[in-house]
């Protein structure tokens, strides 16, 4: 039941999205409230903790910076942060062959999507197999056990009901609607950075995008180096990594 879990979300929030901006009726709040929560959950939640932080473990961060991220990412209907190391890397490490989980030189939905719903490329790998990529997270992070889908729910729900009570409609609409774009948005980024089975740079669409990095292939270079955008690039995660959230470089 688990391994649907995450998709189940993503499609019963995009329906939920829809319905919800039909009804918004402050526009300013929804605006305001969707560049905060869009920023807050992919450039910090997705980009630096779950993919820098938890998928590569490119530096150490200060005691807040993980547990904060996850809840975000659980917010914003991105799912653990075991299951999303667990994707990213055998992607890494399986980059455009048939053991990676989102390769789009094969087909483009399974490139794009291939993030959300992967296990038809994970049941080639035995449970011990998913288990050593990861085991590494519960040594360094054991309270990421405790995240059941039971607890997942609960925080899930007791989160949109705050945020119904406090901001009403227009701010619930605002932060569903940035949740599912911030996933978007690494979708994207994804799926175009392997268009063909190529590790390719698309720097327009990182920038429309409000990506944290433009260099895909400096990424796929450089795993251990939280600066994924090299000597000539840009890397907002990791000018905030360094200023903000780092305890100490590995």
């Amino acid at each position: 039941m688990l391994k649907y879990f995450t998709l189940l979300q993503f499609l019963i929030m995009h329906v939920i999205a829809l319905l919800l901006l039909t009804i918004v009726n402050n526009w300013l709040l929804f605006f305001l409230g969707f560049l905060f929560w869009y920023t807050l959950s992919h450039t910090f939640g997705i980009s630096i903790v779950y993919h820098k932080l938890f998928s590569h473990r490119s530096f150490v961060a200060k005691f807040w910076v993980a547990p904060l991220g996850t809840l975000i990412c659980l917010t914003s209907f991105v799912g653990t942060p075991q299951r999303y190391a667990l994707v990213h890397r055998i992607h890494h490490r399986h980059a455009d062959t048939d053991l990676d989980p989102h390769t789009p030189k094969d087909h483009w939905y399974q490139g794009y999507f291939g993030i959300m719903y992967p296990d038809a490329v994970l049941s080639k790998f035995s449970e011990h197999q998913k288990k050593s990529v990861v085991n590494d997270l519960f040594e360094h992070f054991s309270w990421i056990r405790q995240l059941t889908l039971p607890l997942q729910l609960c925080v899930v729900v007791l989160f949109y009901l705050i945020i119904w009570y406090t901001g009403g409609i227009s701010l619930l609409a605002a932060v569903i609607v940035a949740s599912l774009a911030s996933i978007h948005a690494g979708l994207a980024i994804n799926y175009m950075g392997h268009r063909r089975g190529l590790v390719k740079n698309w720097p327009l669409a990182a920038v429309l995008l409000l990506a944290p990095s433009f260099n895909h292939q400096q990424h796929h270079t450089s795993t251990g180096d939280y600066n994924e955008a090299g000597v000539h690039g840009f890397d907002i995660g990791a000018m905030i990594i360094k200023h903000l959230l780092l305890e100490k470089t590995q």
